[in-house]
Order: C-alpha cells, then sequence, then structure tokens
C-alpha cells in the first residue's frame, strides 16, 4: 500500500544576509545557501530533490536584518577619531540616530563617515558620508550625503 503521509515541511530559520545549510533528511548530505539567494527569488517554500532521490519540503523563515546585525563605526572628519563605543538609535535610508557612549566633540554641520560592517558574515562593508543635523548630549542624529 502507498504512504499518502504528507511530511510536515523542515523549517529553516536564518537572517538575512546570513547562508543557512539544508539536510537531506534521508540520506544526510548538506548544501549552503545563501538568504540572500532566497530573497532575491521569493523562495519561501521549496520543494528539494536531493541526490539520493529522495524528495523533502523546506520552508525558510528569514528575519530581516535590523540594526542589531551591523557594527557601525562613526569617523569624524575633523579629528579622525573612530567612535564605535554607540548604540544605533534609528538606521534607515536617509539617516542615522545614535547615543555615543564615549566623550565626543561632534557639533551640527560636522562632516563624519559611516562604517557599516554586517557581524559575522564576513567582509560585507559599507561606508556611507552624512552631517550631523542635532546633538543633544550623547544623542547625535546625522544625515547621509549624496556624494
Amino acid at each position: 500500500m502507498e504512504d499518502l503521509t504528507i511530511a510536515a515541511p523542515t523549517r529553516i530559520k536564518v537572517a538575512s544576509g546570513e547562508r543557512t545549510t539544508v539536510t537531506c533528511p534521508s540520506c544526510a548530505k548538506t548544501v549552503s545557501v545563501s538568504a540572500g539567494v532566497i530573497s532575491r527569488f521569493r523562495a519561501r517554500d521549496l520543494e528539494v530533490t536531493c541526490l539520493c532521490g529522495k524528495i523533502f519540503h523546506v520552508r525558510f523563515d528569514i528575519r530581516p536584518e535590523t540594526a542589531r546585525d551591523l557594527r557601525v563605526t562613526v569617523i569624524d572628519h575633523a579629528d579622525q577619531h573612530q567612535y564605535t563605543n554607540i548604540t544605533v538609535k534609528t538606521l534607515d535610508n536617509d539617516h542615522l540616530s545614535f547615543y555615543c557612549k564615549e566623550t565626543h566633540n561632534f557639533r551640527k554641520g560636522h562632516k563624519v563617515r559611516i562604517l557599516l560592517v554586517r557581524k559575522g558574515a564576513g567582509p560585507a562593508e559599507s561606508s556611507k558620508e552624512a552631517v550631523v543635523r542635532l546633538v543633544r548630549g550623547k544623542y547625535i542624529a546625522c544625515f547621509f550625503t549624496s556624494g
């Protein structure tokens, strides 16, 4: 008699920007898949055919990237000091606001460079130029420039 039960898909949690491993439940062969590839093809639920001939289902739960996934460094162009002891409050395409836990010399109009490095993902790094628009004690808000 034929087995008509449908197995629940294997759920794999992955953060955007990271890689995950898919393992065949039958033969235990593995393949590494990037979350970027999954997102690009909008492939959340996949039917996978292994080299051993076993067909199984995989469901990817992709967590969007947040500021917690990034290591942020602010470099003041005036004195080239790097501020790494900061807590990011907001980060989007237009601006960055953060609390600086160390003594700083930021003033409105200062030009800074923001380095964004993805934690644990290798050399994925981006750099953006910004201008300080607001300083309230340890709270600083910067807006990215187009250049």
